[in-house]
């Protein structure tokens, strides 16, 4: 992002001092000349002055944008993350909807598949945002670490799962899902990732039922931990993200 905002700045300043440069020799080449929209109306003395008042638009124009995404870009960058965590535990929710049926197949579900995958591309990439804002920030970010990676592991996890449905076929779905959730599995991991979404912002630990599926169970403990030593971290100045 920086790196294109930049690259239009020099493209701009190249522009102009091309302009600066070619202004004595370019010659007025029509009768009227045209209107520079800049002077009030008066017509411009040639085509290298109106190019040159262009280019000067131009770099003030970037300058000011990126004066902008300097100042305001850092602070909003380590901001999303709890909220990415969240969006992202709710898409694990949606999909396990579909997944305690052994449904992995059905227009729903896929939905519901590619939305995960979506939600797990944004969780890591508002992290690496996060990490390369200003110091303050970032501390916040990496303090965030864990409970990223345990998300990760979360909706990975469950979209492997999906994945096992569907080898199993119409005809075989239905009994894998049945021996990883059992008859209570669905409601008590629901129950943990709506209570997990719920306490990022207040650090306190959620108890993980001893029914919820053994291949996410390991991993939602992390999440919970993780969470707590977050708020420990984000009770001192140097974690707490800037404002």
């Amino acid at each position: 992002m920086y790196d294109l905002v930049f690259r239009s700045a020099r493209i701009a300043v190249i522009g102009a001092l091309l302009a600066a440069c070619g202004s004595d020799s370019m010659t007025t080449v029509t009768d009227d000349p045209p209107l520079d929209p800049g002077s009030g109306g008066h017509a411009a003395e040639s085509i290298a002055e109106l190019l040159w008042a262009r280019a000067t638009d131009t770099i003030i124009g970037c300058t000011i944008g990126i004066g902008v995404l300097l100042v305001t870009a850092p602070r909003a960058l380590a901001v999303p993350i709890p909220q990415e965590l969240a969006a992202a535990l709710d898409a694990a929710r949606e999909l396990l909807k579909f997944a305690a049926a052994g449904d992995a197949v059905s227009p729903g579900a896929k939905r519901s598949r590619r939305n995960l995958q979506h939600r797990a591309i944004a969780l890591l990439t508002a992290y690496e945002l996060g990490a390369g804002a200003r110091q303050q920030d970032r501390r916040f970010a990496e303090g965030l670490w864990p409970a990223v990676v345990a998300a990760q592991r979360v909706l990975y996890r469950l979209l492997a799962f999906c994945w096992t449905l569907e080898e199993a076929g119409s005809d075989g779905a239905g009994n894998v899902a049945l021996a990883a959730f059992g008859a209570t599995g669905q409601a008590s991991l629901s129950a943990a990732l709506e209570g997990l979404s719920s306490a990022i912002t207040l650090g306190r630990i959620v108890p993980i039922a001893s029914d919820v599926p053994g291949f996410l169970k390991e991993d939602l403990e992390d999440f919970s931990r993780s969470l707590v030593g977050q708020a420990e971290c984000a009770e001192t100045a140097s974690c707490k993200p800037h404002s």
